[in-house]
């Protein structure tokens, strides 16, 4: 099949471009399954995974768009589909919600705003290294302008409170946030900054685990993905997808309220890092994805929606 995949942003993604990584693996995800892939990326974008185009071709097969409306979509003449990789906050009336060309990236999306399919964010397990031997360390991982909505001075307080060592793993452009993380850096806890590639994969995979407690409706954070890829396992809260991302006991602990996480500090360790990775190589690597994608594509061009014919 020829698939275009259309992203808004100048690659190679990186920072805290989630969803323009879940677009890089998804491409090289059809790549290895036989696919010809081309990218409607920023034109100067560089080390793409495919080639990238300017104009859709005619012989495209199909259009995979990633937040782009269907008005925009539809002047082509070539069947589309669109990923929304939020939803959660959206309003009540937003078109896409009714579009039967729009997917979402977890159940728990599609039940917020009433929709049927959904892929998981996903990522390419070539780009993360696995270890079953961790070192001495958790992890908080995200962007750092999230601060306090995804967990950041819960898992500082966490750490000073109970003595563990934190490395901190986060960049962005809120100050205020940065001076007060720096504040609280000691012998224990780390700052780290932002980390790409092969430092990145090494730290993820080395941390006894990350540290997730968002208090945020999450649509899918990457960051699952990325941690039970490498070994490692998450403890996170209830909110959002990650009940259905984390198999509470096996890939990590779930903690209703911040009384449970001190105990899910001491009892990480019974978590297998195989497990983990099995679990996110069976529904997070981006063949397990391409495959999903595939079959909804079809129900497009065969049936003008992603839901099939029922």
């Amino acid at each position: 099949m020829k698939i275009v995949q259309w992203c808004d942003y100048k690659g190679k993604a990186h920072g805290s471009m989630g969803s323009e990584r879940v677009v890089e693996s998804l491409t090289k995800g059809f790549l290895k399954l036989g696919h010809e892939v081309l990218m409607r990326v920023h034109p100067d974008s560089i080390d793409m995974p495919a080639p990238v185009v300017t104009e859709i071709p005619p012989d495209a097969e199909i259009i995979h768009a990633h937040g782009n409306s269907s008005k925009e979509l539809s002047q082509y003449g070539v069947n589309f589909v669109s990923t929304v990789h939020g939803g959660g906050s959206d309003s009540l009336n937003a078109l896409w919600k009714t579009d039967p060309h729009f997917i979402c990236v977890s159940d728990y999306i599609c039940k917020l705003v009433g929709k049927k399919q959904f892929v998981h964010s996903c990522v390419d397990p070539d780009d993360f290294v696995y270890s079953d031997k961790k070192d001495d360390y958790f992890l908080f991982i995200s962007g750092l302008d999230w601060g306090e909505m995804k967990g950041l001075f819960t898992a500082i307080s966490l750490a000073k409170k109970m003595g563990f060592k934190l490395k901190i793993a986060a960049a962005g452009k809120n100050q205020q946030i940065l001076e007060e993380v720096r504040r609280h850096c000691n012998s224990k806890i780390e700052y780290v900054g932002g980390v790409e590639g092969q430092q990145k994969a090494e730290l993820i995979s080395k941390a006894k685990a990350i540290i997730l407690y968002t208090r945020l409706n999450d649509a899918c954070p990457l960051t699952v993905a990325e941690s039970l890829i490498s070994g490692t396992p998450i403890i996170g809260s209830i909110n959002g997808s990650l009940p259905e991302l984390i198999v509470d006991g096996k890939t990590g602990l779930l903690c209703k309220n911040e009384n449970e996480l001190p105990k899910a500090i001491f009892n990480i360790s019974q978590i297998n890092s195989e497990d983990c990775r099995q679990y996110a190589v069976d529904n997070f690597s981006n063949i397990v994805a391409c495959e999903k994608y595939l079959k909804l594509y079809n129900n497009m061009i065969l049936y003008g929606d992603v839901n099939g014919n029922g």
